[in-house]
């Protein structure tokens, strides 16, 4: 049986939080969503369908949460929390009309993260005390994604930052425009809906609305654009231009230390060793600390053999220095970190 006790960690809820609702797809599939959300740097992601039946969500529920599981991203199901206990998600959030938060955490337990929809001070207070894990305070802007919600505004998440000791997440009419000034007013996450899951190209809108995050430090900004570089190439097949990339990063500093001065004959032949023989590498990398200063780069790489494939999966934390030099690397499998041949 799984150990859910390391699924409560208010600490989780940090950067772009994205809800996948099936409805505000465009009718594209929500698991091709979710995907590219987490790709370009989605934090969290949270299961939102208010239209079908539990049994006829479990398929799409049980692929997102598989992606999240490989890129060390945080899933949460919105209001069913029979729906997280069945499917292994990582926590629920419920709203004002739905099981209260003491109920939820009754029945769940001490396993499963337990997020609340607030919209004051007082009603932070209160979902704290019967137990949740974070709360999320909006609408900070106009929104035509929910009805029936009550306003708030960048003042109110600076108010509730002070109320409360756990994270909190703004939530209401955030895209790109505006997310800076979230994030400015203190927000350790800014929930969206429609700005990944109907825009034309979700991953590079996740990516443009997670770096607002990143730029409290630009350290992980600058890692995620030379990380992207490298999977982007490998993922191309460009062999030399992968190489020359790596051996002119290599001149400029060594993930752990000083610089390693490797030739290229070096590492091509690393590469036909060790890099040659995957098929495809994907990655996200975040900041999870308010300083800038600490990200996560979770990474999956596809291996193929004789028609089948299997996956590896696992997480980086990389800490900067003041130049944005990475000074300490420690490397960590994430659950289920390597798959059966299929």
């Amino acid at each position: 049986m799984t150990d859910r006790t390391s699924d409560r960690d208010g600490g989780r809820i940090r950067g772009l939080y994205v809800i996948i609702d099936p409805a505000a797809c465009r009718g594209r599939s929500p698991v091709d969503i979710a995907r590219a959300a987490v790709d370009g740097g989605a934090a969290i992601l949270q299961w939102r369908d208010k239209r079908r039946d539990k049994g006829d969500q479990l398929a799409d529920i049980a692929a997102i949460l598989d992606i999240c599981r490989r890129m060390a991203c945080t899933f949460i199901i919105n209001d069913h929390a029979d729906l997280a206990v069945a499917t292994g998600a990582h926590g629920v959030h419920v709203g004002p009309h739905d099981l209260p938060v003491e109920a939820v955490r009754a029945l769940l337990g001490d396993g499963y993260l337990v997020g609340a929809s607030t919209n004051n001070a007082d009603e932070a207070r209160d979902a704290v005390a019967d137990g949740a894990d974070y709360v999320a305070v909006g609408a900070i802007f106009p929104t035509a994604t929910k009805e029936n919600t009550r306003p708030a505004d960048l003042d109110r998440i600076r108010t509730v930052k002070t109320a409360v000791d756990v994270p909190v997440v703004a939530i209401g009419g955030i895209n790109a425009s505006n997310i800076r000034q979230v994030v400015e007013a203190g927000a350790d996450a800014a929930a969206v809906i429609s700005a990944v899951c109907a825009a034309d190209d979700p991953c590079a809108a996740a990516a443009s609305l997670a770096a607002a995050f990143d730029e409290r430090g630009t350290h992980t900004l600058d890692a995620r654009r030379l990380a992207h570089r490298y999977v982007d190439l490998f993922n191309a097949g460009k062999r030399d231009d992968w190489i020359a990339l790596f051996a002119a990063d290599a001149e400029q500093h060594d993930p752990v230390g000083e610089p390693p001065r490797r030739g290229h004959d070096e590492i091509r032949g690393w590469w036909e060793r060790a890099v040659a023989p995957y098929d495809r590498i994907t990655i996200g990398i975040r900041s999870i600390s308010t300083s800038g200063r600490e990200a996560a780069l979770s990474w999956t790489i596809t291996e193929r053999q004789a028609g089948k494939q299997r996956h590896f999966s696992g997480m980086d934390i990389l800490t900067f220095d003041d130049a944005g030099l990475i000074t300490e690397l420690r490397a960590y499998w994430t659950r289920d970190a390597m798959s059966e041949w299929e």
